[in-house]
């Protein structure tokens, strides 16, 4: 059975870096255009703007973990991987537009949240929930990689013939995740939660802060 091991998380390590200062960056320009906007009495965050603007902040180091965590998880299970990275972009730069989309808009219901609940210093208190973002870069990184190294791990693993996988949970995994640590299923099909893999669409509550694992292997391994 494949594994993506302890060789597998040093690899994502320059991913989440990567993808945190992108977030970075993008907060810093955001940042004085939402203080700007507020000091003039305009509360509302341009949604089409700057979901745009984060989606093409994050979309490049997106694709680069995914090609990366695949060509790794590849070689790992073949001598001689046929697994083609570039079948995985439509998915990475669908999930980096809707990343940029659901999050623009998070963001600008709590941004006037913030400004309707703290009239007199709404400056201030949008300033703190920006920081607060900021703050929580390198943990949305994280999930971000996760989610990108396990879907670009089955794509190979399918690729390199493999039939099973495997779900593998993380550190204080949620209930639903721990039911279902080293089930072994299918291939192509879905874990009890619903999931494909970890970090597949699916409610918050299956999603948020997931650390858990895909391994692979075939019914006679």
């Amino acid at each position: 059975m494949a594994d993506p091991g302890t060789a597998q998380e040093e690899a994502r390590e320059p991913h989440v870096v990567a993808i945190a200062a992108a977030l970075l960056a993008f907060y810093e320009l955001l940042e004085p255009e939402v203080l700007g906007r507020l000091a003039d009495g305009l509360k509302n965050l341009i949604p089409s703007l700057w979901s745009a603007r984060l989606t093409e902040a994050v979309v490049e180091p997106l694709l680069d973990a995914g090609h990366d965590l695949g060509e790794r998880i590849a070689a790992e299970i073949s001598d001689e991987p046929v697994f083609d990275p570039s079948t995985l972009d439509a998915y990475l730069e669908q999930m980096a537009e809707n990343y940029g989309v659901q999050h623009v808009a998070n963001l600008r219901e709590m941004v006037n949240e913030a400004a309707r609940e703290v009239e007199a210093e709404a400056e201030a208190e949008v300033a703190r929930l920006l920081q607060a973002e900021k703050d929580r870069a390198e943990q949305v990184a994280t999930e971000q990689v996760n989610k990108v190294a396990n879907f670009a791990g089955l794509d190979a693993a399918k690729a390199e013939g493999m039939t099973t996988k495997t779900w593998h949970t993380g550190p204080n995994s949620r209930a639903t995740h721990a039911a279902q640590d080293g089930l072994t299923i299918g291939i192509d099909e879905r874990f009890p939660n619903g999931q494909r893999f970890p970090g597949s669409p699916a409610p918050p509550e299956e999603t948020a802060n997931c650390n858990c694992d895909l391994t692979f292997g075939t019914e006679d391994s």
